[in-house]
């Protein structure tokens, strides 16, 4: 009895207090609230931050499908592959007996197909990513089955497009996405980057561009000057 009197006696004079009180619901209410407006401020840089994230994983993709496509060209006289129609992975198109250029490639990118999907393509496929061929659409009177362009014609390399974001939108599994064609323009729909397209030049570079800028951009042996489906023999 004495020691315990004793330890109660000690306990009161340090005015220790063995009993707490939780939050109260107003002070409760006050940290939720911070907490809300901490996360209503942090949202937008978080956004910011996936958005930059998923652009440059497409810009590593389009270079390595661009460093692929010339290695194929310099094995190949200098062609890149020839596009068909819509060619699934794992056939071939009748009327050039070829796969889509997705799979012609395998052998230059070690068939990781990991490179061609644009994690912030709108749509489900594994393959979101053309290949211009417009150029030898156009030479060849618009006619298909479309030749494959000619890396010695081509006029400005930093220029042309190889490939870029199929926002164009191919819903089926389609390895043979190309822009032959005045329907397969990649500007005309929205874009997979908050209004940025991305894509990779004949001369590997990677660069975004937010609309077709004719005087730096081209999908023609020519050179610039040219509209993207501008069928005119002499810049406008």
């Amino acid at each position: 009895m004495t020691m315990h009197r004793l330890h109660r006696s000690r306990s009161s004079s340090l005015g220790i207090r063995c009993n707490s009180t939780g939050f109260t619901l107003v002070e409760l209410l006050v940290v939720i609230g911070i907490v809300a407006i901490l996360g209503a401020l942090a949202m937008p840089a978080y956004v910011m931050a996936m958005n930059a994230a998923k652009k440059a994983k497409c810009s590593s993709n389009l270079r390595a499908i661009g460093s692929a496509l010339n290695t194929y060209a310099g094995d190949n006289n200098m062609m890149y592959p020839q596009t068909g129609f819509i060619v699934p992975y794992g056939s071939v198109d009748s009327r050039t007996g070829k796969p889509g250029w997705v799979e012609q490639i395998d052998p230059y990118d070690n068939s990781n197909h990991e490179i061609f999907v644009c994690p912030g393509a709108t749509y489900k496929n594994p393959f979101t990513y053309f290949m211009s061929a417009w150029a030898a659409y156009y030479q060849d009177g618009m006619q298909y089955p479309t030749p494959p362009v000619s890396v010695l014609r081509i006029q400005n390399p930093a220029a042309m497009i190889l490939a870029g974001d199929n926002t164009f939108g191919n819903t089926a599994p389609d390895a043979d996405a190309d822009d032959a064609g005045p329907a397969n323009l990649p500007f005309q729909r929205k874009s997979f980057h908050q209004g940025a397209y991305n894509f990779v030049f004949v001369d590997g570079h990677v660069q975004s561009f937010t609309a077709f800028d004719k005087n730096n951009i081209t999908n023609r042996y020519e050179g610039t000057g040219y509209e993207y489906s501008s069928q005119s023999p002499s810049p406008p």
